[in-house]
């Protein structure tokens, strides 16, 4: 198996391929099963941590099986206090937390690891805090407790617990896939979403967009080992093809999470909701087979699940219909309001390496508070969640280009200063928000910038290897190359770098379309990569 990211993992038996693609397919995804299981196993027999020689997704979950063993023995208060058991633990887990924070490596894919590594100990030292001030925590079934994600390896066989509720871990095969941030928010709905499954019933987060309603339903799958398909729901799709889609996902054990659901048609919503209430019942009774539109006989896998998210109907979303009751009924509703941003982004800046994480993300999340209130009100503007992780994707990449100058200039310190880590955010500020702001409020936000991060220069990220490209190309092209178009090429050439799509915006004769044919050239002209145009 070999992840989008290019993780391999070798199957412990070869599957042969056969002529009927069905019974190799379904020899090769019991082999991924087997697999798992006993890599999953090998690793919890490791006396070291050696991220190496397992897959990300066997380290994280022998990891959380390991936390979950130890934290019950301190609660078990063996060996004295549980309070002081579980401070010692909270220390060896920051001890191991700088470890793994403090060991760079050039390895694309070792980063990819030690960053789920690091994440999943954020998350278990925040636990543990909240185990040592919680009241009545003296025993394994206090609340604050329970209500954890828990992972036991029972008999070979890894079992989820949450709450009251047991649920068999599937060893789908994840990837790479990178981790969410744990937040009392993400806490609430995976809470919530448990409590549906083991009811029987299908999942609802609600709320604006960017609030993590479809990452969330992905994550929780991801923890239990389940396979996740999201679809997107519109107008466009009839009962016909929201029938095959369950059928396929109720043959396969997979969760399905229709994103905006309430974009169907009232037709289409009406008539599904006969047939979600099938699936359901078909899964709470573990019924062999169900009837799901014209399909008589669809064999049901227990793991299937049919989860939807929704934005609010009216309140700026158009063309959303509000859904009918006897739908609603199906599935258990989780608010998703206002993420923890800043939690978010220190404990995202802290697993790339960000020594300051925590004031830096404070001024992070006050730098789009504040833009948000002062700058003026335009359609294309987004100081949500998503323009956040824009910028942290940026800080991101900046540490690692940045220890990588400082690798192969040979210098002895390694960590960044306090005051070169604040010029990455700002640059990258910068970088991701200036070329969408209009020129009045450009302005605005440089001296945002200056009050929030004080003394920190403001310099504007040079391609330099792109530069002659630039030149020759204007020349192909009989244009004079000016510096503001330059620096407008460097901004596109950034964000087609970060983004699936780009818009370029201005009125008529401002060189719009001047712009992507120069870096067009530029790049081609490079031989980095040959550009395709359709028009």
């Amino acid at each position: 198996m070999i992840s989008a990211e290019g993780e391999t993992v070798q199957l412990i038996k070869p599957v042969q391929i056969v002529p009927k693609v069905e019974i190799w397919l379904e020899a090769l995804s019991e082999e991924m099963r087997n697999t798992l299981q006993k890599l999953v196993v090998d690793c919890l027999h490791e006396r070291s941590l050696d991220p190496s020689r397992y897959p990300s997704q066997v380290l994280c979950l022998s990891e959380q099986i390991r936390f979950c063993s130890d934290v019950e023995k301190c609660l078990s208060n063996v060996g004295g206090n549980p309070i002081e058991n579980l401070t010692a633990y909270r220390r060896q887990l920051i001890k191991q937390l700088e470890q793994l924070s403090g060991s760079p490596t050039d390895d694309p894919l070792g980063q990819l690891k030690l960053k789920a590594l690091v994440l999943d100990l954020i998350h278990h030292i925040s636990i543990l805090d909240q185990l040592v001030v919680a009241e009545n925590n003296q025993s394994v079934i206090c609340w604050t407790w329970r209500r954890q994600l828990r992972f036991y390896l029972v008999s070979g066989l890894v079992i989820v617990r949450h709450a009251d509720h047991e649920f068999n871990y599937s060893y789908e095969y994840q990837g790479n896939a990178q981790k969410l941030v744990n937040t009392p928010l993400t806490d609430k709905c995976y809470l919530t979403l448990t409590h549906a499954l083991a009811m029987g019933l299908g999942g609802n987060p609600y709320g604006p967009a960017g609030t993590g309603k479809t990452e969330s339903v992905k994550a929780l799958a991801g923890l239990l080992g389940r396979q996740v398909l999201v679809f997107n729901c519109d107008e466009g799709i009839d009962v016909n093809a929201i029938s095959r889609i369950f059928v396929g996902l109720v043959q396969c054990g997979a969760w399905g999470c229709f994103d905006e659901f309430n974009r169907l048609t009232k037709g289409v919503l009406s008539a599904v909701s006969s047939q979600v209430q099938i699936i359901q019942e078909a899964v709470r009774v573990r019924a062999s087979n169900c009837q799901i539109g014209d399909h008589s006989s669809v064999p049901v896998n227990g793991n299937s699940a049919i989860f939807v998210t929704l934005n609010p109907a009216g309140k700026g979303y158009g063309g959303r219909q509000r859904l009918p009751d006897n739908l609603k009924q199906l599935f258990r509703p989780v608010a998703m309001s206002v993420p923890d941003n800043e939690l978010i982004a220190e404990t995202l800046l802290f697993s790339e390496g960000y020594t300051q994480a925590k004031s830096l993300a404070k001024k992070l999340v006050t730098t789009f508070s504040l833009a948000s209130a002062m700058l003026s009100t335009q359609q294309h503007y987004d100081w949500g969640l998503r323009a956040l992780k824009t910028v942290l994707k940026g800080c991101a990449d900046s540490i690692a280009k940045r220890r990588q100058d400082i690798k192969s200039q040979q210098k002895q310190q390694q960590k960044l200063t306090v005051e070169e880590e604040r010029e990455l955010i700002v640059q990258n500020l910068h970088l991701n928000t200036m070329s969408k702001l209009t020129f009045e409020d450009a302005q605005r936000f440089r001296i945002l910038l200056e009050d929030i991060f004080p003394g920190v220069p403001n310099r504007t990220m040079q391609f330099d290897e792109l530069r002659p490209h630039l030149e020759r190309a204007a020349q192909n092209m009989q244009i004079t190359l000016s510096i503001v178009q330059m620096h407008k090429i460097f901004e596109l050439y950034e964000q087609l770098r970060q983004r699936v799509g780009v818009i370029i915006v201005g009125p008529p004769g401002t060189g719009k379309s001047t712009l992507w044919h120069l870096l067009q050239g530029a790049l081609s002209n490079s031989g980095f990569q040959m550009i395709d145009v359709y028009k």
